[in-house]
Formats: structure tokens, C-alpha cells, sequence
């Protein structure tokens, strides 16, 4: 029985030893848990503001940067000045073949008399709805030429844009030869369309014929130089139309006074006009297709002289007491520092040059490649 009393003593003690044991142990995990949890809690809580900071850094910079290019967008928007000068050279496209009839009416009217003047009504009104036919050619060649700039920015040789240009050209050739055919064929029934009756004198109607029927000749001309010149302000070059526009009709204006006055049939009156009209028009594409090929030759910069940097230097930190170019000097440096703030913004405008496609098909391109069938 002692025995028995004794063990179960035992027992009960060592029970009360491991429950005693046990408590710290519970307690120490228990610590360590909440010690891990409250470091997750902090490195959660750090993580997070890292985050917020990443993302209000990352926002400004963005509105920084949409800001910047805002202002670049500004600053690279046209002025009214350019807009005016490109409306001038795109209405140019179509007012080269109207310019040279006009040029032709004056001509007329002023060397040769009432009745070649009285030709010229129907027949300009027959050869420029003609040519209006062919608008189509500029409206795609200003959209094709566009979008081939577009995609060879960067790259100086511009092989998409100068493959492009030159389809337009043959094509335009190509058009304006099957215009121009079918305008001779039919120039007849198209002026007895017009007129209305027989009742006009012989005289004028035939002049007239004659009139539409050589200008009929000068029709693959007219349909290059409209493309072209489309196609040179799908590229924002608005100075070739300008140059082609004006040579057109200086040549037409010296041949009207050279051929109008003159008293043959086939060459004077309204057919002289009609010669000195497609003269102009194939001279101009001449000039076109050589501007094109031809590199523009750069000037010989004026030799540098050579400038004492140390001497400068020397003027910029001298005193007051020193000669006197080096005080204007310091006085202009300060004035310039002094305008400097140092939490100021300033835009700057930077001068936009316009694109010239002067000499964008040498070596790729000559006169012949012209009546080529033009590639797909």
C-alpha cells in the first residue's frame, strides 16, 4: 500500500513537472508567432509604402514627361504663316493648268485678233474639264508619298518614298498619254457638245480644234507635273511646286509672245498659244525630273579664325579697372546670368526647317525611266 501511495505520488508530481514545463514552452511559441507576424505585419507594411512611393514617382514622371511633350507638340505646331505658304503651294497643283490658259486668253486677245480670242472660250473650258479628270492621281499621290515618308523616318536613303515617287510618275504618264489620246479623238464632238449648235463661224471652230487637239498633245506632261507636285506635298516640300509653277508659266508666258503673232495656220493665233502651252509643260517636267536627281551642291563655309580662349577667360574674370571690350563682355555675361531663374521654365522654339526632295532619286532614276511600266 506504501508502495501504491508512493507511486501514485510520483506520478502526480511528474504530471505537474511536464504541465509546468509545458506552459513556457506554450508562452514561447506563442511569442515567437506574434514576434513573426509582427515582422510579416512590418515587412508588408514597408513593402506597401515602397509601392505607393514607386507608383507617385512613376505618376509624376508621367505627367512630367505628357507635359514635356505637350509643350514639344506646341512648340512643333505650324505656325499661321506656314499653313498660309502650304495652302498656297497645294492650291498650286491645281492652278497650273488654268494659269497657262489664262496666260494663253491674254496672249491671244492682245496679238491676234477677236476670232482666235473667240476660239479660246470653248477650248480652254474643254482641255482644263479634261484635266480635271485627272485629280484622282493627285489625291493618291499625295496620301501614297505621305505614308512612305512616314514609314522611312530615320533613314536617310528613303527607299519606300523614292519607290513610290517613281510609280507615280509612270503611272501619271501613263494616264495622261490615254487622256490625251482620247481627247484628240473626240475633240470634236466634245467642242460641237459644248457650243450647243452649228451657228459659231468656221473660223473659230476650227482654231479651237486646233487649240484643244495640241494641248491634247501636252497631256502626259500636265498628269506628271500635278502628281509630282502632289506627291512633294505629301512629303512637306512646298517649295518644287512653287519653283515648277512659276517656270511653267514664265515659259509659256516668252512662248505666247514668240508663236501667237505669228500668221502661219498650224502655228499662230490660238495654235501658237496651244505650242507655247505644251512647250511650258514639258520644259516644266524636264526642270522636275532634274531637280529630283540632282544633289543640291553645298557652299564652301567661310574659313574659321582661330579665338584666344584664354584671353576671353581672362576678360570674363578681370576687374573693373580693365579695358573696356572686357567689360562689356562681364556685363553682358551677368545680365545673362541674372535672367537665368533657377525654377523658371522656358520653351523653346526650334526653328522647323521645311523638307526638300531635292535630290531624292539621283543615281535611282533618269528621263527614260518614264515611259516604264511602273512596278507593283
Amino acid at each position: 500500500n506504501d508502495a501504491e501511495a508512493i507511486l501514485e505520488v510520483s506520478k502526480e508530481a511528474a504530471e505537474i513537472a511536464a504541465a509546468s514545463n509545458s506552459i513556457p514552452l506554450i508562452s514561447i511559441a506563442r511569442g515567437e508567432d506574434e514576434t513573426t507576424t509582427n515582422n510579416n505585419a512590418d515587412s508588408t507594411t514597408k513593402q506597401q509604402q515602397q509601392q505607393t512611393e514607386e507608383t507617385t514617382t512613376q505618376t509624376a514622371t508621367n505627367n512630367n514627361n505628357s507635359s514635356s511633350s505637350l509643350m514639344t507638340n506646341n512648340n512643333n505646331a505650324p505656325s499661321i504663316k506656314q499653313i498660309v505658304i502650304f495652302t498656297f503651294s497645294a492650291a498650286g497643283v491645281f492652278w497650273c493648268g488654268p494659269l497657262l490658259s489664262l496666260i494663253d486668253t491674254s496672249a491671244v486677245g492682245l496679238l491676234s485678233g477677236t476670232a482666235q480670242q473667240a476660239a479660246l472660250t470653248p477650248a480652254t473650258a474643254v482641255t482644263d474639264y479634261a484635266a480635271m479628270l485627272m485629280a484622282f492621281l493627285y489625291t493618291g499621290a499625295t496620301n501614297t508619298l505621305a505614308s512612305s515618308q512616314q514609314k522611312d523616318s530615320g533613314d536617310p536613303e528613303k527607299p519606300k518614298t523614292t519607290v513610290a515617287l517613281i510609280a507615280v510618275m509612270q503611272l501619271s504618264a501613263y494616264v495622261g498619254t490615254a487622256l490625251g489620246c482620247s481627247l484628240f479623238v473626240f475633240a470634236r464632238p466634245l467642242l460641237r457638245t459644248l457650243i450647243g449648235n452649228d451657228s459659231i463661224s468656221a473660223e473659230v471652230f476650227n482654231a479651237a480644234l486646233k487649240y484643244v487637239r495640241i494641248r491634247a498633245i501636252g497631256m502626259p506632261a500636265a498628269a506628271i507635273i500635278g502628281s509630282t507636285q502632289a506627291g512633294c506635298l505629301g512629303m512637306q516640300d512646298i517649295k518644287s511646286p512653287l519653283y515648277v509653277l512659276g517656270a511653267a508659266a514664265l515659259v509659256n508666258f516668252l512662248g505666247d509672245c514668240l508663236l501667237v503673232r505669228l500668221k502661219y495656220s498650224l502655228f499662230g493665233g490660238a495654235a501658237g498659244a496651244a505650242w507655247a502651252t505644251i512647250l511650258s509643260q514639258y520644259v516644266a517636267v524636264g526642270l522636275f525630273v532634274r531637280r529630283l536627281c540632282s544633289k543640291p551642291t553645298r557652299p564652301l563655309l567661310p574659313e574659321k579664325k582661330n579665338k584666344n580662349i584664354s584671353k576671353a577667360i581672362l576678360e570674363l574674370t578681370g576687374d573693373d579697372n580693365s579695358d573696356s571690350k572686357g567689360k562689356g563682355r562681364r556685363a553682358k555675361f551677368l545680365r545673362a546670368l541674372k535672367t537665368l531663374g533657377p525654377n523658371e521654365k522656358r520653351s523653346v522654339k526650334t526653328k522647323q526647317e521645311s523638307y526638300s526632295s531635292r535630290g531624292l532619286l539621283a543615281g535611282k532614276f533618269k528621263g527614260s525611266d518614264l515611259f516604264k511600266f511602273p512596278k507593283a
